[in-house]
């Protein structure tokens, strides 16, 4: 079951602590920007998964998905810098944040453990995106549970081995 559609059963269910925006509008602007956001799955493990003839070859790909990963986060910076809120759901987190946020969670800093001095960072003039992000580290739900980029880079390291600890963060704690 698609977690978007568990998230919105769930926000619909107890309405005293919505997440979405009361105006179908804002709703629906909120679900595009996730829809949008959602289209760097693709190159986000092109990434991770880049394979080549030899060692530059594989940084060279590497570096074309990431430059296309870049693109959803200009769009993420250009739509925070209209908005000129805290958060994409304005001055308090919201669905929207929440349903963009485990691909930032993942990549702030899984690229730079798993690939050193590649240079695959959010690009520090991205102000606006890179304040949001301090600001949803600071949000209770993921200071609590939010998993910091060493564990992702762990998972990825393993994940294609045959000897994959699903459940690495229940045995070795987070």
């Amino acid at each position: 079951m698609e977690s978007l559609v568990n998230c919105d059963f769930l926000d619909e269910l107890e309405p005293s602590t919505a997440l979405h925006p009361k105006h179908p509008l804002e709703k629906a602007m909120g679900r595009l920007l996730v829809e949008k956001c959602g289209k760097m799955r693709t190159p986000y493990y092109g990434v991770l998964l880049a394979k080549g003839d030899n060692p530059e070859e594989v940084k060279m790909k590497r570096l074309e998905m990431f430059n296309e990963v870049k693109k959803t986060l200009e769009l993420m910076e250009n739509e925070l810098k209209k908005k000129g809120t805290t958060f994409f759901s304005g001055g308090s987190v919201g669905m929207t944040d929440l349903m963009v946020w485990p691909w930032i969670e993942r990549l702030t800093t899984a690229y730079r453990v798993l690939f050193p001095g590649e240079n695959l960072d959010i690009p520090k003039e991205m102000i606006s995106l890179l304040a949001w992000i301090k600001n949803m580290w600071e949000v209770p739900a993921i200071k609590a549970y939010g998993l910091k980029g060493d564990n992702h880079a762990k998972f990825y390291a393993q994940a294609a081995s045959e000897n994959c600890d699903y459940d690495m963060l229940l045995t070795k704690g987070a």
